[in-house]
């Protein structure tokens, strides 16, 4: 049922299951294969998409749950191997069935396969699609969000362990969420799922989570933080510099050391901020959200023209169905960040637009082959357990979670 996909296949044996090719692909433009496609065909009838929503929501629990098995046994390790008692003692301890991280990443089907989970654009103002093929898109993109975030909950607490992130240091990375450290999110959640012999069930399944998270208040007033992946061709290009000589994902941790940000002391206050290039901007290591438009903020539907992927149509269900949400300035290891998010509360669909450091948007540019948004654009989704999207086929990911979600963060050396 989960759309879990097997090691022996590719992710364009995986597309061909899933979506049919459009008639442009495989052309003579070599970045052709580099560039998502907009709403692909897909074979599969929607109560099937349905039903695989339903199945990745089990698949990323399942990751989740072993992370939390694993990570308690290290902890009872540790505190073992620290014990004061008599060492004799500790051998009649049972730590449980306890699973190194190597054992973890080598297993057959945790062979990293992040890259290889399709993606794609959605453009709802695409005046061909019926309500009925827009409905199987929105919750094909579910389904894909839930899979990725299941691969990329495992993928990226091994990679931590193994230091294969991209900074020398794990201090103040955040791990990923385990079912353990989410358990009272997951309380707030039960509430809203349908029961299982409910009329329509699997239907409503997907999207329960929405009337609970897809709000202002939801985002605001806690601290976030996550991860981007460099995976498939940036997991290639990074091997010698990020990845050292490792055909791995890298991962790229928000709020770890960022040196760059550090000796700038781009992390702390200015004194006398006097300079156009600090203007008083403080980076910050974690993330934080602020609402900007939408109904709490008192300033209604002021449109997010030049940015498909998420909830850009003008047909909606109504004024208040969109909010606009904006983000402090903040670091990973290697790069600092601000973002600006389109939350849909309906679908759970989300345009990310990239801003400076100030907060403006990038400006909007003529190439020579119509108008555009110079800057990074992409599509999202606001799943259970966090915002999951992709910034560019085959290459990076990004997954952003409650701080508070993690249990904690390292506190290695620096």
């Amino acid at each position: 049922m989960h759309l879990a996909i097997p090691p022996s296949e590719t992710s364009q044996t995986a597309e061909s299951t899933l979506f049919r090719k459009s008639p442009d692909e495989g052309g003579q433009d070599p970045k052709a294969t580099l560039m998502f496609p907009t709403n692909p065909d897909s074979p599969l009838s929607l109560e099937e998409w349905q039903s695989k929503v339903s199945g990745s929501f089990c698949l990323a629990m399942t990751h989740m749950s072993i992370l939390a098995i694993h990570r308690e046994a290290a902890e009872e390790e540790f505190r073992l191997s620290h014990t004061q008692n008599d060492p004799s003692e500790n051998d009649e301890e049972d730590v449980g069935d306890s699973v190194s991280d190597s054992e973890i990443a080598n297993q057959p089907s945790q062979i990293p396969q992040l890259s290889k989970i399709p993606w794609f654009n959605f453009n709802p103002r695409d005046p061909s699609l019926t309500p009925g093929e827009k409905e199987k898109l929105i919750t094909a993109l579910h389904a894909l969000s839930l899979t990725a975030l299941a691969n990329f909950s495992i993928e990226l607490d091994v990679a931590i362990s193994e230091y294969r992130i991209a900074s020398t240091t794990i201090s103040q990375v955040s791990r990923p969420p385990t079912s353990h450290t989410i358990s009272h999110h997951l309380l707030a959640l039960s509430s809203s799922m349908p029961g299982p012999f409910s009329t329509y069930s699997i239907e409503k399944f997907g999207r329960c989570h929405l009337g609970y998270m897809a709000t202002e208040e939801f985002f605001e007033g806690r601290e976030w933080t996550g991860a981007f992946a460099y995976t498939g061709l940036w997991g290639v290009r990074a091997q010698g510099s990020l990845g050292r000589g490792r055909g791995r994902d890298v991962f790229d941790c928000v709020g770890g050391v960022n040196r760059m940000v550090r000796l700038g002391g781009w992390d702390k206050p200015g004194e006398g901020d006097t300079g156009d290039e600090r203007n008083g901007v403080v980076i910050e290591g974690v993330v934080r959200f602020s609402c900007v438009e939408g109904k709490k903020c008192g300033e209604g539907f002021k449109g997010f023209k030049g940015c498909e992927g998420g909830a850009g149509e003008k047909e909606r269900e109504g004024e208040n169905d969109v909010f606009v949400l904006r983000s402090n300035s903040f670091y990973s290891q290697v790069g600092t960040h601000r973002l600006e998010l389109r939350v849909r509360r309906s679908t759970g669909l989300i345009a990310v637009r990239e801003l400076d450091a100030h907060g403006r948007r990038e400006e909007r540019v003529d190439d020579g082959e119509g108008v555009k948004w110079k800057g990074s654009c992409w599509g999202a989704v606001l799943t259970p357990f966090g915002i999951v999207g992709a910034m560019s086929v085959g290459a990076s990911w990004m997954w952003l979670w409650k701080r508070d979600w993690s249990g904690g963060v390292e506190e290695g050396s620096d």
